[in-house]
């Protein structure tokens, strides 16, 4: 059941209306979506599901038409979304709707394009950004922004045009719990009180749920009965005895900043060892990708010293720039060592089999992780720098994730927001506080001390 639109927003009888729609990308053996229909009615909040690749973020691509994706489309869409201005999008990566140099300019952006009036603008721009709190923020550069603060600004700008259905593609997975929730609470005000439309797709569902009035489950393209995943049961951590063994990565007295006056790091240390599975912690903008690149060799610190034995793989938060060939079989394939072949029974159970002629950036969020992960695993490398490994993905297929690199004995540093992750599969878990490791333990320690980073039923027995 929906709420009934406020003043100021514009409203029409039917805000969505799909019909048939099939889609599939070029070159493509099996269609994308597969005979969509789905109804959306004004004030609604539905919250769309399903596994990684089943074709959510496609979904929304072509609801919003100055975004649809190449490919081929049958079917119809109508309703008032599909009007000028009449949808608005929120994506998983927050810089993807900050484009100028202030988010002032970003939010006038928008509106500037549609030929509103100044007095208009303005107008709009005062109460959007009071209702935000992001007053403070308005001069700022986009790269001074925490994760949270960037995704209120993209939301913000999203919102200038007044659209009548907000689409969101999974917009919490960069960002830290409480940053997550704070994000969930004006999502909830602006449906409930503005009575925009929302349409979310959405992984981890635990705070989004109790916003929604529907649940659309998507499978293999198609609509079904709304569902709950049921993926198996995480083992615990491992219990191994890792003090022993010479570190493979050992950083001592890290300091790192982007401007002088201004540090991210500082003083920070931290050892990696054969086979530990290390989750980083943190708040968004407290260091944890800085750390990461500082540990790949692509930034060099202020001061301290890294010492890394071994060969190291990186994966950053945005894979874009990490592929260089046009289909994901290539992409595979290049990763190996000379002379060696793809073990293809790799590539049945992680669903790729149908994708091995697909470019990488036709694939979702959650598939570009798999082929990238399982790209650096070919090379053998004896420890990974992951930045968000599960962003984009379902809990079958995060499970899989974390079970393939525990079965491989590889090394592993994670800077994660996922805490029901790190608190099943992590061997050590160290939360990231003022440019330092504040306190760092085995799961059930680390969990056991900690309020606000607990996952949801955690044991810490």
């Amino acid at each position: 059941m929906g709420h009934p639109a406020r003043k100021g927003w514009p409203t029409m009888s039917a805000v969505l209306n799909i019909e048939n729609l099939c889609f599939a990308y070029p070159n493509q053996s099996e269609p994308t979506l597969r005979g969509i229909d789905l109804m959306l009615e004004p004030g609604s909040f539905a919250l769309l599901c399903g596994p990684s690749g089943s074709g959510k973020s496609t979904l929304l691509r072509c609801i919003m038409q100055e975004i649809s994706p190449a490919g081929t489309q049958t079917g119809t869409i109508s309703g008032s979304a599909r009007q000028p201005g009449g949808s608005a999008m929120v994506f998983q990566n927050p810089e993807a709707g900050l484009v100028h140099r202030q988010l002032l300019a970003d939010l006038a952006f928008p509106m500037e394009n549609a030929g509103l009036p100044q007095a208009e603008m303005t107008a709009r721009m005062a109460e959007t950004v009071s209702f935000l709190g992001l007053e403070p923020l308005l001069r700022r550069e986009p790269e001074a922004l925490s994760g949270g603060q960037k995704q209120l600004a993209a939301l913000a700008a999203a919102l200038m045009l007044r659209p009548r259905l907000l689409l969101l593609d999974e917009p919490v997975s960069q960002l830290d719990p409480l940053a997550a929730r704070a994000f969930y609470d004006v999502l909830g005000h602006l449906n409930r009180d503005c009575g925009v439309t929302v349409l979310l797709s959405e992984h981890r569902t635990d705070r989004a749920m109790p916003l929604a009035d529907r649940v659309i489950w998507l499978q293999q393209g198609r609509i079904v009965p709304a569902i709950q995943e049921s993926p198996p049961r995480p083992q615990a951590a491992l219990s191994v005895s890792e003090e022993a063994a010479k570190p493979l990565l050992r950083c001592r007295n890290l300091s790192f900043g982007y401007q002088k006056d201004r540090e991210v790091l500082r003083d920070c240390s931290l050892d990696l060892r054969p086979h530990e599975f290390f989750c980083l912690l943190g708040g968004n903008g407290g260091g944890k990708s800085t750390l990461l690149r500082l540990c790949a060799g692509l930034l060099k610190s202020w001061e301290g010293k890294i010492t890394r034995t071994g060969s190291f793989g990186y994966l950053p938060q945005e894979t874009a720039s990490f592929f260089l060939h046009d289909t994901v079989e290539k992409e595979l394939r290049h990763a190996l060592p000379q002379g060696a072949e793809p073990d293809r029974t790799l590539w049945q159970e992680y669903r790729l089999t149908g994708l091995l002629n697909r470019h990488p950036f036709d694939l979702s969020a959650g598939q570009r992780q798999l082929v990238a992960l399982l790209a650096l695993l070919a090379a053998q490398p004896n420890a990974l720098l992951l930045d968000e490994p599960t962003r984009g993905l379902d809990g079958r297929a995060a499970a899989q994730i974390a079970d393939l690199l525990r079965q491989t004995g590889v090394a592993v540093l994670a800077a994660t927001h996922d805490i029901a992750w790190a608190a099943h599969y992590a061997s050590r878990c160290g939360l990231l506080f003022d440019g330092r490791l504040a306190h760092q333990g085995p799961p059930p320690e680390f969990f056991a001390r900690h309020r606000f980073y607990k996952p949801p039923g955690f044991d810490a027995k």
